[in-house]
């Protein structure tokens, strides 16, 4: 079985090499990698992709950071959602109630639906509307949607 540093590290640079964005490592002694992705043509926003603990994959933008484990089972699905957050069909939706945010929900496009794939929670008050915005990569390069 193949390092999973190694493993981790061809998964991430594969993706930015594939969609033709620059990529680098960044020095961090409490991940086992640690990768970024900055804002560049073809990606609106920076980001944050890592592993620890030897079997948790990592994805961050936007205020979310979003885990994965283990690294042989969810690879796929890091790697999928990785292709879908450059092609529009993955979205970050941000719930806010009084301006604050409740949470933040990585969403994934399947058959016309969104669905989501991982959810951050923060504080939420029961009965209070909420406020939700969209960020997703804009083909262009653009910026948030």
């Amino acid at each position: 079985m193949q390092d999973p540093t190694t493993t981790a590290r061809s998964l991430f640079t594969d993706f930015a090499t594939r969609h033709g964005l620059s990529i680098r490592t960044i020095d961090e002694p409490n991940m086992d990698l640690l990768m970024e992705v900055p804002a560049q043509k073809g990606l609106a926003f920076t980001l944050t992709l890592g592993l620890q603990d030897t079997d948790r994959l990592n994805i961050g933008f936007e205020g979310l950071w979003a885990h994965f484990f283990p690294l042989n089972r969810k690879q796929d699905l890091v790697r999928a959602l990785l292709v879908g957050i450059v092609d529009g069909s993955c979205r970050l939706a941000i719930h806010r109630q009084f301006g604050v945010v409740t949470s933040r929900v990585l969403e994934r496009r399947v058959d016309g639906a969104w669905q989501p794939v991982y959810t951050a929670h923060g504080l939420a008050i029961p009965f209070v509307p909420t406020h939700v915005t969209f960020i997703a990569n804009v083909q262009s390069g653009q910026g948030h949607s």
